[in-house]
């Protein structure tokens, strides 16, 4: 249940769950549709940094997976460097037809004070853009 400390988003993709789950742990592809900012050690016990600008200021976001389910399933903490505490995103592939669904929640906002709630806001915008590139570039060869 999405709510203001609670994103929950699904996205439809006209791709196999194999090539929408190469999409999110094969690094080159991951660079296509979330950006070469983005590095990510999709193995258990494995970590994620992401370097972008925010107006004139360098934001690092890392975090650590938590959960790692080939082909099905990958979890990790995520913070910004500057955040008192840490989120957690979950992403779920499940087939559905010829295509997939993705299922991704970030929560936790909570944990992060009066800014939780405008934060997890421009992270449900963020990750609607993601998955939307995700869709697109999944179906693509």
């Amino acid at each position: 249940m999405e709510g203001p400390m609670r994103v929950e988003l699904t996205e439809d993709v006209e791709a196999p769950p194999a090539r929408v789950w190469a999409m999110i742990v094969e690094p080159a592809a991951l660079a296509r549709w979330f950006g070469p900012h983005m590095a990510l050690d999709a193995r258990p016990g494995g970590g994620f940094r992401e370097v972008w600008r925010d107006g004139g200021r360098e934001v690092v976001t890392s975090g650590r997976v938590t959960a790692f389910e080939e082909g099905r399933r990958l979890a990790l903490t995520w913070a910004d460097d500057d955040w008192p505490a840490e989120t957690a995103v979950e992403i779920a592939i499940e087939p559905r037809g010829d295509g997939s669904r993705v299922r991704l929640i970030h929560q936790g906002w909570e944990r992060l004070g009066e800014d939780g709630a405008a934060l997890a806001a421009a992270h449900r915008d963020g990750w609607r853009h993601h998955l939307q590139n995700l869709r697109r570039f999944a179906k693509t060869p």
